[in-house]
């Protein structure tokens, strides 16, 4: 977080130079309507790069900025719901803007951004949605080390919200012949292939984080009575070669991917159709679901980011640090690999040697904004591993 304002100016200048239950007719797809979302501003917010500039300290709470016209999909707005179940508080930690904003700027306080589901497929908040700005701003966001989640599952059948990384938008199709039901990948399983074990993906792990207990995320509670998802992340859509398949669901007989996550720079993209917020999924109605607890608390989770961050610092460091990259390189490639295998002592150890190299690197003409950056980046690694 120390380091996510000057790496968000940074990036910014980077990137711009170069379904309620079934109702009659509506068969199991829904439309939503138009329910107007309550709006928590920020302070100095009309201008770009609103929001507070004091950075938040690394023990206070993470902080969600979630960016939506209208709560989807027929006014549940259950991540509300889910956010205020798991302390989150509107206006301290939890921030709501309509989509015209994201162009003006994420405050650098934001830890998370979230889009909500464009359930009434309005064509105007897609449009804002779409603005080179807007996603200039997400893209700066995540390459400083935030975390997106864009539900791309709508009901727009001109286009759809777009994602850094990726290409495209999902085109709008429904599951079939099983539209309730979705399917975790080995991916999500881990390396032993079983749900329920320690290894799972941290999502399936549910929001205490612990691995075989009762708010484990399951391939019976991830489905739901009506339509999993709107689209799938193969037609229309193109993901990056990194992206990891986490949940699929099947359209004519085919298992597509309708949730999957990439590393961008130092951050992390979560790309999904699932209809999340409508409120056929378990337990059915308007309050928070299991799925929606599961993601939120992954997304919020710091610890479970540091390989992005990782892998955009060696990014940085193979693009900015020419001739001297081997040796810097080494040590993060190091790290990696010691976070891997669960040795987070020894991963610290290669960190600190990191952050010595690049006060070795300074002196012999390294800029000092970028070895600050990359100091700061790899003590807040430290940090979310529990180095000393």
């Amino acid at each position: 977080m120390a380091s996510r304002s000057v790496a968000t100016l940074v990036v910014v200048v980077l990137v711009l130079m170069t379904t309620a239950f079934a109702a009659p007719g509506r068969s199991t797809r829904a439309k939503g309507k138009k329910a107007k979302a309550m709006f928590a501003h920020r302070v100095e917010e009309n201008r770009p790069g609103r929001g507070r500039k004091v950075k938040n300290a690394l023990n206070d709470p993470r902080t969600i900025e979630v960016f939506k016209d209208f709560d989807a999909w027929f006014g549940e707005a259950r991540e509300a719901s889910t956010l205020a179940a798991m302390g989150k508080v509107q206006g301290i930690d939890h921030f709501v803007h309509p989509m015209s904003e994201l162009a003006d700027g994420i405050s650098p306080n934001a830890d998370v951004v979230l889009l909500t589901s464009n359930g009434v497929g309005d064509a105007v908040t897609r449009q804002r949605q779409n603005q080179p700005a807007a996603q200039a701003n997400l893209e700066a966001f995540v390459r400083a080390g935030g975390v997106l989640i864009v539900d791309m599952g709508d009901n727009d059948a001109e286009g759809g919200y777009l994602a850094p990384g990726s290409i495209g938008t999902p085109t709008l199709t429904f599951p079939a012949p099983a539209a309730d039901d979705a399917t975790f990948t080995k991916v999500a399983a881990g390396p032993d292939g079983v749900l329920g074990t320690d290894d799972d993906h941290r999502l399936v792990r549910g929001p205490d984080g612990l691995a075989g207990t009762v708010d484990d995320l399951t391939n019976a509670n991830i489905d739901m009575c009506c339509a999993v998802a709107h689209g799938h992340l193969e037609d229309g859509l193109g993901l990056p070669s990194n992206a990891r398949v986490i949940e699929t669901a099947s359209f004519e007989d085919v298992s597509r991917p309708i949730l999957a996550e990439y590393c961008l720079g130092s951050g992390r993209v979560i790309v999904d159709t699932v209809t999340k917020e409508f409120a056929g999924h378990q337990p059915e109605g308007s309050g928070p679901s299991y799925f929606l607890q599961s993601l939120l608390a992954y997304a919020l989770d710091p610890l479970e980011h540091t390989p992005c961050q990782i892998s955009g610092l060696r990014e940085d460091v193979a693009r900015m640090a020419r001739g001297r990259a081997a040796q810097l390189d080494a040590k993060l490639a190091a790290a990696q690999r010691f976070l891997e295998a669960n040795r987070s002592s020894a991963a610290c150890g290669q960190l600190r040697a990191f952050a010595n190299q690049v006060l070795v690197e300074r002196k012999k003409g390294l800029p000092r904004p970028v070895s600050d950056w990359w100091v700061q980046t790899a003590t807040d690694i430290g940090a979310a591993i529990g180095c000393k």
